[in-house]
């Protein structure tokens, strides 16, 4: 039966129907692989070939890397390049063989050109730094990434933004301003808790390469980004609090790894014919020596986010239209929009719950949000309403037959203030009312535990993962 991995769970779980219909099963997730650990499951050892032979993959975990070298396989393991900015698509490869990294280096593409490309995109943004005339001088410019990035994937978990916010205010302490470019993605509930704790700087919608061609920014910071990798080639100081993804040792490859940049090689006969020859797999004199002329492989990306945010600055070289890029999910805010004083939260997609929820919440939706799991936060600067007050929330339980009830545990700023039961029986939506310590320095953290949440696939009613429990629909502040 055929295995395979994948990386991206949240768009592969759409195609599991699919590919069940064709009789292949899937495997573990790469979260799930992601774990430190030596030994991997025996379904894994059973699909990989035997000793001489050679693995070639795209995006194979770490742990799965390490693997294959302690049992002697050699790998090529193939991810998309950071440099997404040259005039076609490359290739980074990482090989734990010494003979096949040396046919590599002899194939590999020099970055040295980078710089000049990274010149060209500054020229044709001059017209959007002008736009930008606000960013002051010394300024630092923080770059998001979405949670299923495999980079931000470790030891089985994501990893918070969150947890990093004392690290960014350290680095940052000597700038100007912060600029913060969210994802459009994911990931946004991070952004605006790490404005929060920042306590000054702007999110943004900028283009990114826009930015990165400002000179007034001097600090790129991410977690793990190709973000930051191109920001290198912009003259930019640029910090990695993950480690640079494609580093030996890094996110995303093997500390007993080399890495090489690839471009039109892949595509040689020739190439393949060195590489597969080291290893045996087919003689030498059974390979074509013809060349063919490689597609325009960048093009082909374009619908991926950082393509679509190229496409339209490269266009203004030859003077056609420039493509629409999709509109990132963000208003521009600053840190002063959150300390404004609000009557009501509205966790309605058209609402302003972005600004307040955290951990916990899924997108929101025409009616409300969802809690995806058995537990939420939302955090409400003291600033933006008056003390003292009670919070109306409107609220609706995932409950049926199967699921009578649900248990919802309330605390405020770490104290437990109130539990109650929503069932079958109650009115949705359900109306509570919850007050607020009349004394708050900063914030009020609000920490919603849902114990019983199920999703509907564990119950047996349909194919949907999301464990729910507690639906939020708007939340009103009522002066005493």
């Amino acid at each position: 039966m055929p295995k395979f991995f994948y990386s991206l769970t949240s768009d592969f779980n759409s195609h599991i129907r699919k590919i069940e219909e064709l009789d292949i099963s899937t495997t573990q997730s790469w979260i799930q692989l992601q774990e430190e650990t030596v030994e991997l499951p025996q379904w894994i050892q059973s699909l990989l070939p035997s000793e001489g032979d050679l693995v070639i993959g795209f995006e194979i975990a770490p742990s799965m890397c390490i693997w294959l070298s302690k049992h002697g396989i050699p790998y090529m393991n193939f991810f998309v390049h950071p440099v997404r900015f040259l005039p076609d698509l490359l290739f980074a490869v990482s090989t734990n063989n010494n003979a096949i990294s040396k046919v590599l280096h002899r194939w590999s593409f020099q970055l040295d050109c980078a710089y000049d490309y990274a010149n060209v995109l500054r020229a044709l943004c001059i017209g959007d730094i002008a736009d930008q005339a606000f960013i002051q001088s010394g300024t630092a410019m923080f770059v998001g990434q979405t949670s299923n990035d495999a980079s931000v994937i470790q030891a089985g978990k994501t990893v918070k933004v969150r947890d990093y916010c004392a690290r960014i205010q350290e680095l940052t302490a000597q700038c100007s301003d912060i600029l913060i470019c969210p994802h459009p993605l994911g990931m946004a509930d991070q952004m605006i808790y790490l404005l929060r704790n920042l306590g000054r700087g702007t999110i943004v919608n900028f283009n990114s390469y826009s930015l990165l061609s400002n000179e007034n920014i001097k600090l790129v910071l991410t977690l793990s980004s190709s973000l930051g990798v191109e920001a290198k080639y912009f003259n930019k100081d640029v910090h990695f609090l993950l480690g640079e993804p494609l580093r030996p040792g890094g996110a995303m490859v093997a500390s007993d790894a080399n890495v090489h940049s690839l471009g039109h090689s892949i595509l040689s006969v020739d190439f393949w014919k060195q590489i597969f020859g080291l290893n045996r797999l087919i003689p030498k004199g059974n390979c074509a020596t013809s060349e063919f002329k490689a597609p325009n492989l960048f093009r082909s990306l374009f619908g991926a986010w950082a393509y679509d945010q190229l496409d339209p600055i490269l266009r203004r070289k030859v003077s056609v239209q420039s493509t629409v890029v999709p509109p990132r999910p963000w208003k521009q805010i600053n840190y002063n929009n959150l300390r404004k004083q609000v009557t009501t939260i509205d966790f309605r997609s058209s609402g302003n719950s972005f600004l307040y929820t955290c951990d916990g919440f899924h997108a929101a939706e025409d009616w409300g949000t969802w809690v995806d799991g058995c537990c939420a936060e939302l955090i409400i600067p003291s600033e933006a309403i008056c003390q003292p007050a009670f919070i109306q929330f409107k609220l609706q339980a995932y409950v049926n037959s199967l699921l009578p009830q649900q248990h919802i545990k309330v605390t405020v700023n770490k104290q437990a203030v109130t539990e109650f039961f929503i069932s079958l029986s109650d009115n949705q939506p359900f109306l509570i009312n919850l007050a607020l310590p009349e004394q708050c320095d900063n914030f009020y953290l609000l920490q919603f535990e849902i114990p019983n949440a199920k999703s509907p696939q564990e119950l047996g009613l349909s194919d949907e993962t999301r464990k729910l429990g507690l639906g939020f629909i708007e939340a009103a502040f009522i002066d005493m």
